[in-house]
């Protein structure tokens, strides 16, 4: 098997591993929670690599991903909504009920505890949480329509916004609304909405099919929650799955095809970018990354927001075999430089830290003697690299959550468009 196989299918198979991590006492400063799915364990690791354990209370046929879990300011409680499905029969299969959870970590008891019922799917997104965190927006999927077991008394799919006090639903948009249908969203099929930004008044969602992968590009909507009202998102940050902001300086990036310039053909299953754009906070959109022989697939501020972290996908290549090539990250600073930023990569993620980067390192088994290694290290402008936390075992670890990353005064903005011959 090459190592992308490795990786795909060991990625696939890490929910029936079990790992255990030996808590430490907690440091203080920037931290990070990383989380791994099949035990529920979200392990907060510090600057000074001191860790603290905790666990979400996953139950038997539970799954969710990092992406999954929303938290509040300062990380002491996450939220979630899980799917269980129940172990059937052929003739009998045992039907799918949905749960939402707001826990104290610390604690480890959950504060809330809201049942949907019936259900295939629901999900709670990191930006769900509106700005004071009294109210979050749950998204939930009831059934396929044409599902002769479905509560067709249910909507086929609904964002509830949930009080986080007392649990109570404060408002509800769904697929019988007036607003879905004048706008043309899908109805007749399910969808999973994923939340990408909730002001309290307002949610910003994207429209994304249930149970459909490779979908690069979705319809995103805004939903005016006093009077109901949707209006559709221009195409731009919040109809692609890569956007990442910074708050200071009003700034989105998302990875997007632009159909005028070359691009790669990528070498997997994934959408065909070959641009980063970015959005000031006017909203003009401008190109400022190009990259014809490589896919970009994420784009995220590092740096105290002085650079991007790009994550490139190889390119299909008819004489090696699928997987073969390694992935890597470069990174754009706001003069228009490009420059390696970690290379020869299996699965890898970046997140934004103080006066740099966090950087989750996967290794995967060499042979069969050896075990997943995974690492994460951080890389300071001022101290250079320094690991704060490694484990081994047969588990795959995802980062969560990152601590708020400061950003520098009067940052200049990025040029448009820069050639890929420079990373």
């Amino acid at each position: 098997m090459t190592k992308r196989t490795n990786l795909i299918a060991i990625f696939a198979l890490a929910a029936f591993f079990l790992t255990g991590i030996v808590p430490t006492l907690a440091g203080g400063g920037w931290s990070a929670y990383l989380f791994e799915s099949t035990s529920g364990e979200l392990l907060r690791v510090y600057q000074d690599g001191t860790q603290e354990s905790h666990n979400i209370g996953l139950g038997e046929n539970q799954f969710i991903s990092s992406r999954d879990i929303a938290f509040n300011a300062d990380a002491s409680r996450a939220a979630y909504c899980v799917t269980t499905y129940p172990p059937g029969t052929a003739e009998n299969p045992g039907q799918p009920f949905s749960t939402f959870y707001l826990r104290d970590l610390a604690a480890e008891t959950n504060i809330l505890e809201v049942e949907f019922g019936s259900a295939i799917g629901c999900r709670t997104d990191s930006q769900s949480f509106n700005d004071d965190y009294s109210q979050i927006a749950v998204s939930v999927v009831n059934y396929f329509p044409g599902d002769p077991a479905a509560d067709t008394s249910k909507p086929v799919w609904q964002i509830q916004v949930l009080d986080t006090a007392s649990g109570n639903v404060v408002n509800e948009i769904n697929s019988n609304s007036p607003a879905v249908a004048t706008n043309g969203l899908i109805t007749d099929a399910p969808v999973l909405p994923d939340v990408n930004a909730f002001d309290g008044s307002q949610i910003v969602f994207a429209e994304v099919p249930y149970g459909i992968g490779g979908t690069p590009t979705v319809n995103a909507y805004r939903w005016q929650i006093s009077d109901g009202t949707l209006t559709p998102e221009p195409d731009g940050a919040y109809n692609h799955f890569s956007v990442d902001h910074l708050e200071a300086t009003g700034e989105s990036i998302w990875a997007a095809l632009d159909p005028g310039l070359p691009a790669a053909a990528p070498d997997g299953p994934i959408g065909q970018f070959n641009v980063v754009k970015i959005a000031d906070a006017t909203g003009e959109q401008r190109n400022i990354y190009h990259n014809a022989e490589w896919t970009p697939i994420t784009a995220k501020f590092i740096d105290d927001g002085q650079r991007i972290a790009i994550l490139l996908f190889p390119a299909y290549d008819p004489n090696l075999p699928v997987g073969a090539q390694p992935s890597k990250w470069v990174a754009l600073d706001r003069s228009g430089n490009v420059t390696d930023l970690q290379t020869d990569l299996e699965y890898s993620d970046v997140a934004p830290a103080p006066g740099g980067y966090a950087f989750l390192r996967t290794r995967l088994p060499q042979t069969e003697n050896e075990m997943v290694r995974t690492s994460l290290e951080y890389y300071s402008n001022s101290t250079g690299m320094a690991e704060l936390w490694s484990a081994e075992g047969a588990t795959i670890w995802e980062i969560a959550w990152s601590g708020p990353m400061s950003t520098l005064d009067n940052l200049p903005p990025f040029p448009t468009f820069v050639s890929a011959s420079n990373g």
